[in-house]
């Protein structure tokens, strides 16, 4: 039986515990503090010890009874805020390091480990402000620059994060989450090789890190390497099962390769471990969308409006944040206001709803971009309802003239809650003028004419959705066949490539802006006999035109739930016919040239 310790004799204590022999220590302090219970300095050491040693529930409470002694007591404080944040437990946390912070102002660990905290509760903003703070105190702290990192990243500011990941590893190479997080923001970048190498280096400092494996396993399943990235998974969760990003990865994988009772397995698995995850409520939306349960489906996708990344480095979407509804039900007589979507392919997109929605609300306010607006005006019979973007939204005093403010992603859920919800014919008209005009512009033009557009402009994710035009020469051996160029942006060295490789020259109507001028775009659209195009702005506008469109689908066709379909038709656009890319680009123009003798 352990005699009595005396306070004189715990200093030996502490060393038999640093020693290694915790139990025996343990046991020895356990009876010092019972007999000493107001000896707070050393319940603090015996509080410690038992964290140190794996007993956190019972350090939780000795911690607790050192604080209710002392409040400020920062040794307390802090160790117990980072048990806390082990735990996952971020608010209680955050209230212990509010309460550090609050006599300790300027203390560098706290407004970091703040910053942290907030990361992982989504209030971006304060988490960059405070870390800043924290690094403004410390500018050699690579483990605050990697959190700054990861906030930019989760912020979307993806070139600014990478270069602050840079940072970190040139101040200690060996910190390995600045190489996790890094090739993370890589693969966002698009930078998909760089992002393996350093992913495989991060491996390379530490083995039994588990975010670089599952970030490595991420970027193979970015780039279709759909098994690699299971195997890997699956080693992990033969660690930690119930790993909640492991089991939402993995699943978003299984789904991708198409094979949906695992991806549902793993999902539901994810759902009753972190239902409240964003990337889970994303992905499980793209699984509902495919097997077409779209009322379900809009519940999980919408949570984008409850998350700060929605609104982040957007001072106009910050103003209107509180104002935006995100109820699921409207009301006859309500007045609305309804401000589209950031791209103009998804404003085309929610716009085939606009005719339901103007039927049942014919007084709405609709913000649009002013390249469609009279397009809209004529084709939806509503010369009143459009106005130009920002014309109403951009003043505060305007939101409570409206019951509600809707985002115009948003009207899938009162409208689009069953296929059949979805327009048999969608209603988007072009002017009978300009129809004249392109149709006299290609009056010389014999044989079929067929549109084609190969490149998506969209940041981040264009480079999987593109194809390059010197990869198409099998497709220009069609007979008959004049191809007429629809692609906008800077292609003019595309086209001189094309014309030196296969002396093929695309058709360019310089009559026509491309880029700006929707109404004759939509002229030229309904004057061809095909449309064969990658996922961009223009293929949004042949669908809603009700032009028959041969749509590439992008290699990561899973993010865009309006392309990724059970069959290669989308509810969205009767008339698009959708391709998948297999991995030989021969392989893609042979399909190419079977599908349009076919049609």
């Amino acid at each position: 039986m352990t005699k009595y310790i005396k306070k004189e004799n715990l200093f030996e204590v502490l060393k038999q515990f640093e020693s290694g022999q915790q139990s025996l220590a343990l046991e020895k302090m356990s009876l010092y503090i019972k007999h000493n219970k107001d000896d707070f300095k050393n319940r603090y050491n015996f509080a410690y010890m038992l964290e140190k040693s794996g007993q956190r529930e019972k350090a939780i409470l000795n911690y607790k009874l050192v604080l209710d002694n002392d409040p400020n007591n920062w040794r307390a404080l802090t160790n117990l805020y980072l048990i806390y944040f082990d735990q996952e437990k971020f608010e209680k946390s955050l209230s212990l390091v509010n309460k550090l912070l609050s006599s300790m102002p300027e203390h560098q660990p706290s407004l970091r480990d703040k910053a942290h905290l907030l990361f992982y509760l989504n209030s971006l903003t304060e988490a960059k402000k405070n870390v800043e703070l924290s690094i403004k105190l410390n500018e050699k702290d690579y483990i605050a620059i990697n959190i700054l990192g990861m906030i930019l990243d989760k912020m979307g500011l993806f070139n600014e994060a990478k270069a602050e990941y840079l940072k970190a590893i040139k101040i200690d190479k060996n910190y390995y989450p600045s190489y996790s997080n890094l090739g993370k923001t890589l693969l966002e970048l698009q930078d998909i090789d760089n992002g393996i190498k350093v992913l495989q280096q991060g491996i390379k400092i530490n083995p039994n890190f588990e975010n670089a494996h599952n970030n490595l396993a991420n970027a193979y399943n970015k780039i279709g390497r759909y098994n690699e990235a299971i195997e890997i998974y699956k080693k992990l969760l033969e660690e930690n099962p119930k790993h909640k990003d492991i089991n939402s990865n993995i699943a978003l994988s299984y789904f991708n390769n198409k094979n949906f009772k695992e991806a549902e397995k793993y999902f539901d698995i994810t759902k009753n471990l972190n239902p409240d995850d964003k990337n889970f409520r994303k992905n499980f939306a793209h699984f509902l969308f495919y097997k077409q349960e779209y009322e379900q489906a809009w519940h999980y996708w919408e949570d984008r409006l409850n998350k700060d990344e929605y609104y982040i480095n957007n001072e106009w979407k910050n103003k209107i944040r509180e104002w935006v509804y995100t109820g699921s039900t409207i009301n006859k007589g309500e007045k609305l206001l309804i401000i589209k979507e950031q791209g103009i392919g998804d404003e085309i997109l929610f716009g085939t709803i606009y005719p339901n929605l103007l039927n049942e609300f014919p007084d709405c306010i609709i913000e649009t971009d002013p390249r469609l607006i009279s397009l809209f005006k004529r084709s939806y019979h509503a010369d009143k309802n459009f106005v130009p973007f920002l014309s109403i939204s951009n003043n505060e005093n305007n939101f409570s003239k409206f019951d509600k403010i809707i985002f115009a992603g948003s009207l899938g859920k009162f409208y689009r809650k069953k296929k059949s919800d979805f327009l048999d014919k969608n209603k988007l008209n072009p002017e009978k003028q300009n129809l004249q005009f392109v149709n006299s512009l290609l009056k010389k033009i014999k044989g079929k004419k067929i549109g084609f557009s190969w490149k998506s402009k969209r940041e981040f994710y264009g480079e999987g959705k593109s194809i390059n035009l010197i990869d198409c020469k099998e497709l220009f051996d069609l007979q008959n066949t004049t191809f007429i160029n629809l692609q906008y942006g800077d292609i003019e060295s595309d086209l001189i490539d094309a014309k030196n490789n296969f002396n093929q020259k695309i058709i360019t109507l310089k009559e026509i802006d491309l880029m700006n001028d929707f109404e004759k775009i939509s002229a030229l659209l309904c004057n061809l006999d095909l449309f064969i195009t990658v996922s961009n702005s223009t293929a949004h506008l042949a669908g809603a035109l009700n032009v028959p469109t041969i749509l590439i689908k992008p290699k990561t066709f899973a993010i865009f739930h309006y392309w990724n379909q059970p069959d290669n038709l989308t509810p969205w656009y009767p008339s698009i016919q959708l391709l998948e890319q297999p991995e030989n680009i021969l392989d893609l123009m042979n399909k190419l040239k079977n599908l349009i003798t076919k049609l």
